[in-house]
């Protein structure tokens, strides 16, 4: 598992799923696509919004385990990432039914204590009573993530999720937003249709402010890799990531300035790559999409 740091540009990558990773097996090589934002600067403040469209390709089935999710970073904290999974469970609880979810989870990585700004004030402020709030009526849940071990995601943090029977060749905008002081809102709107399924809102520590200037998109199979005689056994998933946008704060007060107008941006650039290290399965892969569009295609399995 990686470790999470506290970065002001790139938010570490970390595994996703609740159940420890096998050690052997045939483990796929995971796909990374980095996304650049403009810097903020004159006339503006803060990020308080970053989209990217994602439309699943190859749809891997219900009964597989895949995360297909975008991961970002704060200012002054460590990160996020919202997404959509193909089995998981939709609810709290050991008896909660598996199906598809959306998925919205923060994550402090208070091991690195001496570096991320307000974990000595993390049970307060971001895992405390209020700190995940569902959305009412839509089935949301929220939890908080406590493991004392302090590494992401499976603690500390909080995350929300809902069940969303997603499609494939459907386009999904997963939306990250500023939802009040320090507040951020996961929702995913479908395209083809418009209507808005919001998954949660978590609250994070004061300090932490906006959200920083790099993303990044991912495929993970989180699946028992230890069943699988092959590489060719892992099922085939395959994802389209494209650029949407982002907001920055023009004006306002408070450290995020709620209310006040905003600059609509785009991502300027990319950068894709494919996991390291040793005994990883070779079919994986990414390809860029052609200008002037700006994003990649990537394909795990197969």
């Amino acid at each position: 598992m990686a470790r999470t740091t506290t970065s002001t540009a790139r938010p570490a990558k970390t595994t996703t799923s609740t159940r420890p990773r096998p050690a052997t097996g045939h483990r796929p090589l995971g796909t990374y696509t980095d996304w650049n934002w403009p810097a903020t600067g004159a006339g503006s403040t803060a990020y308080t919004g970053q989209d990217l469209d994602l439309t699943v390709l190859t749809d891997p089935g219900p009964t597989t385990t895949y995360f297909f999710a975008h991961q970002i970073g704060f200012e002054d904290g460590v990160g996020a990432y919202i997404g959509l999974q193909t089995r998981a469970r939709t609810g709290p609880g050991p008896g909660a039914a598996d199906g598809r979810i959306a998925l919205f989870s923060v994550f402090a990585g208070c091991d690195d204590v001496a570096r991320t700004k307000g974990c000595s004030d993390l049970v307060a402020s971001l895992f405390g009573v209020g700190a995940a709030q569902p959305i009412p009526g839509n089935g949301s849940s929220c939890q908080a993530l406590t493991n004392p071990a302090g590494r992401a995601p499976e603690g500390p943090g909080a995350s929300c999720r809902v069940p969303f029977d997603w499609r494939g060749g459907v386009t999904y905008r997963l939306r990250t937003t500023a939802a009040g002081p320090h507040t951020w809102l996961g929702s995913v709107v479908d395209i083809s249709t418009g209507a808005v399924t919001e998954i949660g809102r978590i609250r994070v520590p004061d300090p932490w402010g906006g959200l920083s200037t790099f993303s990044v998109s991912w495929i993970e199979y989180y699946g028992d890799t230890t069943k699988l005689a092959t590489c060719g056994q892992i099922p085939r998933a395959a994802v389209r990531w494209e650029a949407a946008g982002g907001t920055q704060l023009t004006t306002g007060t408070g450290l995020l300035g709620l209310g006040s107008s905003s600059l609509a941006v785009r991502p300027t650039s990319t950068h894709d790559h494919l996991a390291v290290g040793p005994d990883l399965c070779p079919n994986s892969s990414i390809t860029a999409l052609r200008p002037p569009a700006l994003g990649a295609e990537q394909v795990v399995g197969g």
